[in-house]
């Protein structure tokens, strides 16, 4: 079955889900969204305890998700990045591909 990504450069956001392909710890997603602003207007709550005086210098990460938390999901991905390099997971797809992907 060919890989199929026609249309993607149209797509709103991307989820990718690098505990399934890349071999990441569970609990390691990542989403790309063409309107970041969108985003933060959809899942923002603002209750005044949550409220800091630097809320305007910052970006809230709060404000990108529902859970509100800062977990350092990230370094699952970080770790695997830095252990298997670009080319060490640019294989693994290879292998587990049933088609040539391009790149």
């Amino acid at each position: 079955m060919p890989l199929d990504v026609a249309g993607v450069e149209s797509a709103d956001s991307v989820v990718l889900n690098p505990h399934k392909w890349l071999g990441a710890a569970f609990d390691c997603s990542l989403y790309y969204v063409r309107d970041p602003e969108h985003l933060i207007r959809v899942m923002s709550t603002n209750p005044s305890y949550l409220r800091t005086s630097v809320d305007g210098e910052v970006k809230n990460l709060r404000d990108w998700g529902i859970p509100l938390g800062r977990r350092f999901r990230a370094l699952k991905l970080w770790c695997l990045l830095r252990a298997e390099g670009v080319e060490g997971l640019q294989a693994r797809l290879r292998r587990i591909s049933p088609t040539p992907l391009a790149g």
